[in-house]
């Protein structure tokens, strides 16, 4: 988890603030309280909205179902309004092909909003810096939405 808190500080240019192993439990939404490893908030966008992450991190295990169900049921009750959410899945080391296509369940219909990032991510300066190697994604973003919008389409 450190990791990516780190890297997600070089991201955003520290214009951001976190909490870790949160519990979210809603006030009035119909939904389970959920654990998480993160909160991170943003500073808000030109649309006056909040952008809001919630992250899970593991090490070499893989990312289960119930954690990306979880994690998106949280991410859906946010208003949207008010609050651009984003769901982080990160590892230390490669995501199984598996594990994309799980975690691609947390996406939203209608904006991209799941980020993936694994050691080969975590561990440069440049959040794509290796990634640029391999794939058509510039080796930098500066905000959530770019992170997000880069893992829209994960190689196969």
């Amino acid at each position: 988890m450190a990791l990516t808190l780190q890297q997600m500080d070089t991201t955003l240019s520290r214009d951001m603030i976190y909490s870790t192993a949160m519990t979210i439990a809603p006030l009035k939404a119909r939904v389970a309280p959920s654990e998480t490893d993160f909160v991170l908030i943003g500073k808000a966008d030109r649309e006056d909205r909040v952008p809001l992450a919630i992250g899970e991190c593991k090490s070499a295990k893989e990312i289960a179902a119930e954690d990306v169900e979880h994690l998106k049921q949280v991410a859906d009750t946010f208003p949207s309004q008010r609050i651009k959410s984003y769901i982080i899945f990160s590892k230390t080391s490669p995501f199984t092909p598996e594990e994309i296509d799980r975690c691609r369940a947390a996406q939203d219909p209608h904006r991209a909003r799941v980020i993936l990032l694994s050691d080969r991510e975590l561990e440069p300066y440049f959040v794509y810096e290796r990634t640029e190697m391999e794939y058509e994604v510039r080796a930098s973003a500066i905000s959530l939405e770019d992170l997000a919008k880069a893992t829209q389409s994960p190689p196969e």
